[in-house]
This record gives structure tokens, sequence and C-alpha cells, in this order.
């Protein structure tokens, strides 16, 4: 997650300290080209509250913050809205260049907000799981039976059902051999509190893909990777922006656990793929 994002929904911050992440916010320039004495006068906040505020962020000190500042600033330029990315009057040839440029944004704003360690222990996690069950609904689920037919190819457990009621039927299959993966832009699926119950209960590891700001399902699962959260949950033209982020999210996802065995992998696709492709191709 970028040092905005940590800004915006880091949950354990008191008022004044939520009062200088505003500050932040609203004067970036100056906290990156000032020293520290100039932002406590201009904040009207003290050393000792910088540096526990710094430390809440996982940071070492103000010294650090800019730094992070500083790059995340350049890694999310966002020149496109990316809930209404064109309009009425633009040309074909202006709306092609208006997507593309919010595809490379959001892909950046997701790549800003992962966290790689989290990455790679839930590679791991995957790879020793007996089984993997996907919960998704709505425009998820087309991207969670692409990733479960990719991790098949690959030999993996893996199971997704579309409907509500095989969903549940799913959870209570689970158990602590396990991995949930929940795919869920909001973090508000209908019935996900049931699910988590369940979980929780049966010691299921949780994986939850989605944008940051919603503390309840964040504590409630063992991972979060955070994807770009730009995109109003109501208001635009579509769901441009969380629907790629999320598939790019998948593809990485896969593309780690892949690279985690890599010839073992390219192998056992070689050898079964007169099984699973049948075309009569030269």
């Amino acid at each position: 997650m970028n040092i905005f994002q940590r800004l915006k929904y880091e949950d354990t911050l008191t008022t004044s300290e939520r009062q200088f992440a505003t500050f932040i916010e609203k004067h970036t320039d100056m906290v990156l080209n000032g020293n520290l004495r100039d932002v406590v006068k201009a904040a009207y906040v003290s050393k000792s509250m910088i540096l526990r505020f710094c430390k809440k962020l996982g940071l070492t000190g103000f010294k650090e913050l800019k730094v992070r500042l500083a790059q995340d600033q350049r890694l999310s330029p966002n020149t496109v809205d990316t809930n209404f990315p064109f309009n009425e009057k633009d040309s074909q040839k202006a709306v092609a260049h208006k997507l593309q440029q919010l595809y490379i944004d959001t892909i950046k704003d997701t790549v800003a907000s992962l966290q790689m360690d989290t990455l790679w222990e839930i590679v791991l996690r995957l790879q020793k799981a007996n089984h993997i069950a996907i919960f998704a609904q709505a425009q998820n689920s087309s991207l969670a039976e692409n990733f479960q037919l990719r991790l098949m190819s690959l030999g993996y457990q893996i199971s997704f059902n579309e409907s509500e009621y095989k969903q549940r039927c799913q959870a209570l299959m689970t158990d602590r051999d396990s991995v949930a993966l929940i795919l869920s832009y909001s973090g508000q699926i209908g019935f996900l509190s049931d699910l988590l119950k369940i979980f929780h209960e049966r010691q299921v590891t949780t994986i939850w893909i989605g944008r940051a700001g919603n503390p309840r399902l964040a504590k409630a699962t063992d991972y979060q990777l955070y994807i770009s959260d730009k995109e109003n949950l109501r208001h635009r033209i579509a769901q441009f922006a969380s629907n790629l982020a999320m598939q790019y999210t998948l593809d990485l996802l896969y593309s780690c656990l892949f690279k985690a065995d890599y010839p073992q992998n390219l192998q056992y696709i070689r050898d079964n793929l007169p099984y699973l492709d049948t075309r009569n191709l030269k």
C-alpha cells in the first residue's frame, strides 16, 4: 500500500494525527521541500507527535516519510478521471487514448499498493494448500473462473461456484488445509460475514483482494492484497479500473505461483497439453 493510501486508511491514528495526515495530503509539496522545523510550525504539531505518527505508518522517521511521499507521488499521476475517463464530445481516437492512460494509471497505482512481502507469503500459503476455494460475485465471477482454470492447468485443486448457495456449500467443505480467496473490490459481499464465521471456526486461511479502507474485513482476514482504490463504488461510467486492477492482481498471483516452481510447472503444462488442447493445429 502506498503512503497516500496509508494516510487515508490508517485506523489507529489519533485526532491530532489524523489532522496531520490531512495536512500532508493538502500540502505535500511543502512537506517534501521543507525541513522538520518548517513542518512543525506550519502544521501546529510537535516533533514527538510526528515521530509517533511515522512509527504508526511503519516508517523510521520524518526523512523516510519524505522519501516515501516523493516515490509515491511519482507513481500516482492519475491524468484521467477514473470514474468518467471520457465525455460525449470526445472522438473515438480520444476515447481510445484516454482508456489507455486509465489502464496505465490503474496498474501503476495497483503496483504501488501491493506489499511484496505479503504477496510472497500468500504464494507460499497457496502452494501448500490442499484446496483453494474462490468466493466472488457479479463482475468478479468471470475473473474468478479464469483464475481457477489457469491454476487447474497447473494441477491445483481449486474450486469456484458462481451462485451464492453453492458458495455457502463450498465454504462448509473447507478445512484448516484449505485457503479461501475472496475477490471483492468493496469488501461488501452480502453473505461474506456468514462465510467468514465458517472460515474462523474451521481455521481456514483467508486472503482478500480488494480496495483498502475496510478495517473490519482487513481484521477478519489473514492476508490482504490491496488494489487501486480510485474508482467510486457508484458514480462511474463502468468498472474499468476495478476490473483491470483485479485482473492484473490475479495475473500477478498466477505468475508468481508459476515462477516459484518454474521448471516443474512448465513441464506439467507440456506433459498435459495434448489432453487439454485437442485442436488440430500445425
